[in-house]
C-alpha cells in the first residue's frame, strides 16, 4: 500500500512538468549569450612600474602563476583583462574577411 504513494519529489516533477506543459507557448526564448567584442573593452596603461613589468611580460608571452602586492594595486584586474582581451583578439581575428 505504501508503494502506491508518491514521494514529495515525484510530486514536484510532475507539478513543474504540468506547469512547464501550460505555459510553454507563452515563454519566449532568450539568449543568455554574452556579446562582447574587443572594442568594447577600454585600453589601459600601467599605473605603477610593476603592472608595466606585467604587461612587457604578457606581450613577450611570458606565463604568471601569482601578481603580488598590496591591496588595491590592480592585480586581479590587470590579470583578468589582459586574457580577455586577448581572446577577444583571437576571436575578432577568426571572423575578420580573409584578403587575398
Amino acid at each position: 500500500m505504501a508503494s502506491n504513494r508518491k514521494s514529495a519529489i515525484q510530486r514536484r516533477e510532475e507539478i513543474l512538468e504540468a506547469d512547464e506543459a501550460t505555459n510553454a507557448p507563452n515563454i519566449k526564448a532568450i539568449s543568455n549569450a554574452l556579446k562582447i567584442k574587443l572594442d568594447h573593452l577600454k585600453t589601459f596603461e600601467p599605473l605603477t612600474d610593476n603592472q608595466r613589468l606585467f604587461f612587457d611580460m604578457y606581450r613577450g608571452g611570458g606565463y604568471f602563476l601569482a601578481l603580488l602586492g598590496s591591496p588595491g594595486t590592480g592585480k586581479t584586474f590587470i590579470a583578468a583583462y589582459k586574457p580577455l582581451a586577448y581572446c577577444l583578439l583571437c576571436i575578432s581575428n577568426l571572423h575578420r574577411p580573409k584578403t587575398l
